[in-house]
């Protein structure tokens, strides 16, 4: 499916395009060239979700005006679950999703918000990079219900011995 519209908003970016299921290698490119980007935002972290048999792939890729690309790594149960579950990125226990690619900001994200509210699910769940939490607080609705979660991170570039030297 692919969805256009254009957005013009005040605090919104103008959004050009979104395709779901986001395509695997646009995906797996901005995981590349996003340096904040987690394993479970990866295409392939979906793949394995899907490979269970127990949900659907329903990612976004958003494409901005600008130029700016971003996918929203979601799934779907199967069958009513997903009905009344809605999308979600990610179920428990299947880590955190939110938005993969370089940049993002406030004005990025609300335009997502918008984009999400316009499909009339029951519920979209997103747990967002926890790196980014601000920049969900700052472009979120007030419609949009948020439960703070706490995430432990640790810089890991280095390497394991500067790890355990700090």
């Amino acid at each position: 499916m692919t969805l256009t519209m254009s957005t013009d908003s005040r605090g919104v970016a103008r959004l050009a395009e979104v395709i779901s299921p986001a395509p695997r290698e646009v995906w797996a490119d901005l995981v590349r060239t996003d340096s904040e980007a987690l394993v479970t935002q990866s295409p392939e972290w979906t793949s394995a979700m899907v490979r269970t048999g127990k949900f659907v792939d329903v990612s976004r890729l958003y494409t901005f005006d600008d130029g700016r690309r971003f996918v929203l790594p979601l799934a779907r149960r199967h069958g009513p679950a997903g009905a009344i579950l809605g999308d979600q990125g990610f179920p428990n226990g299947w880590g955190i999703g939110g938005l993969v690619g370089p940049g993002p900001d406030a004005r990025v994200i609300a335009a997502v918000f918008e984009d999400l509210r316009s499909r009339a699910l029951q519920r979209t769940q997103i747990r967002p990079n926890p790196l980014h939490g601000s920049l969900y607080r700052d472009g979120a609705p007030r419609s949009v219900h948020g439960l703070a979660r706490r995430a432990h991170v640790i810089d890991v570039r280095n390497g394991v011995d500067d790890v355990w030297t700090r």
